[in-house]
């Protein structure tokens, strides 16, 4: 396999614009020695080295692999999840967003996640009363 250093750099750049960072910002994020370095590798000029790229794209929320081959893969603790176009729609826009503003969206995910946990248990107790024999009903 052939890497595309022009290619990784685009996507470290856009990455990096998309966190609304700087050069500056994502040098220091990263443990980049300078902003010429950056800029090196988001030009394609160079490839980082392996702990510049692993710190890249952790600063980014990329995998690895996404960085090299642009398929579209965010990584989370253990797992690996193809993102759909409206996660990433939906993610894009969140980011675009001041931070005050996030943390309101947050706040009416994590509603939103309670209510569906909520739902579902009623739904798994009501489901539990309709397998039981009529005579437990009634008692």
């Amino acid at each position: 396999m052939e890497l595309n250093t022009v290619e990784i750099g685009k996507r470290i750049r856009h990455g990096r614009k998309e966190l609304g960072l700087s050069i500056s910002d994502m040098c220091i994020k990263c443990g980049i020695a300078s902003s010429g370095s950056l800029s090196k590798i988001e030009n394609g000029v160079c490839m980082p080295s392996p702990v510049t790229y692993f710190s890249l794209a952790q600063v980014l929320g990329y995998s690895m692999e996404y960085l090299l081959t642009g398929e579209k893969k965010y990584k989370t603790e253990a797992k690996e999840y193809i993102l759909t176009k409206t996660e990433e729609q939906f993610i894009n826009g969140i980011r675009q967003l001041p931070q005050e503003e996030q943390s309101e969206l947050y706040d009416i995910l994590e509603l939103k996640l309670r209510k569906v946990k909520g739902d579902a248990k009623k739904m798994g107790k009501s489901s539990n009363l309709q397998e039981e024999p009529k005579e437990n009903l009634v008692s």
